[in-house]
């Protein structure tokens, strides 16, 4: 499991890391901190009732509530695109294993190695879905940024023409 743990710790860290360096920290407006602010506590909140508090503890390790990180994460994705998804990933993996650390969620088992498994596929899962979901997202303002450009490209065509455009429909 050593290189299975190497490899979620790069599937974190990496991003983060490169989403600081190439965005870095942007100029946000009082908007954008509010949202950021928003998710970070329901975040917290979804961590906490998953993994510390101990009534709804019992609930999570039968019911497997961790999972319900994601679309805290999802809606990350959406909100702050990479930058914010990979910082909000390493927030909830390092709040994650501080919890299982502590003995509490529902990564603690009996065996230390089964623990630490479980908690390195959580991780893995977050750090992928997450990286997906921003891919997705970025070619598709890619994509909607070109189509844009052509539009208006071809207006600019279509205004300064002299001689009038037909359309030919063969059937």
């Amino acid at each position: 499991t050593w290189w299975f743990g190497d490899a979620v710790g790069n599937l974190i860290i990496a991003p983060v890391i490169l989403a600081w360096f190439k965005e870095g920290a942007t100029y946000w407006n009082l908007r954008r901190l509010l949202s950021f602010g928003s998710v970070t506590i329901l975040l917290l909140l979804v961590l906490f009732i998953t993994f510390g508090i101990p009534l709804w503890n019992n609930l999570a390790v039968l019911n497997k509530l961790e999972y319900l990180v994601i679309p805290v994460i999802v809606w990350s994705c959406f909100l702050f695109g990479r930058f914010g998804s990979t910082n909000f990933v390493l927030f909830a993996g390092i709040t994650t294993v501080l919890f299982t650390v502590n003995g509490k969620g529902p990564f603690v088992m009996e065996e230390l190695n089964d623990s630490l498994l479980s908690l390195q596929i959580f991780l893995a899962v977050l750090a992928v879905m997450s990286l997906l979901v921003t891919s997705i997202l970025t070619e598709r303002k890619k994509a909607e940024n070109g189509l844009k450009a052509s539009e208006k490209r071809f207006r600019i065509i279509f205004q300064q023409v002299a001689v009038g455009v037909a359309q030919i429909v063969s059937k």
